[in-house]
């Protein structure tokens, strides 16, 4: 059941790999690539009362010339606290929420996204 649970959120992982994580980008400098990347979660945080549990979800990338830097690239929302998220949140360079996907029925497989549009002032 467990293994089950964990094949689930890798699923799920791997498709915000391809929706929110880029290898062709180019650093700052045009000679430097990113090459490739890792996913690692943090620490989960258990709420308390009806919150969901909350994960991070780190993106470690990868430059052509050796670099590395690690940031936050999603959190993971876990509602029925089963260890699958059902609700991820992919965060842009600012950690502003950029897209919101759902996974309710616990296939791994993405159920809806959602974009989220910038407040105007």
């Amino acid at each position: 059941m467990v293994k089950n649970k964990l094949k689930h959120s890798i699923l799920l992982l791997i498709s915000l790999a391809v929706l929110g994580c880029s290898t062709t980008d180019t650093a700052k400098n045009d000679s430097v690539t990113k090459t490739h990347y890792l996913l690692t979660t943090g620490d989960t945080e258990v709420h308390k009362g009806l919150l969901p549990n909350e994960t991070p979800v780190f993106v470690e990338w990868h430059y052509s010339n050796g670099d590395r830097k690690k940031q936050k690239g999603f959190t993971g929302w876990d509602f029925d606290r089963d260890g699958r998220f059902e609700m991820v949140d992919v965060l842009a360079e600012d950690s502003g929420v950029e897209t919101t996907i759902f996974d309710f029925d616990g296939d791994g497989k993405i159920d809806q996204k959602t974009k989220t549009q910038p407040i105007e002032k």
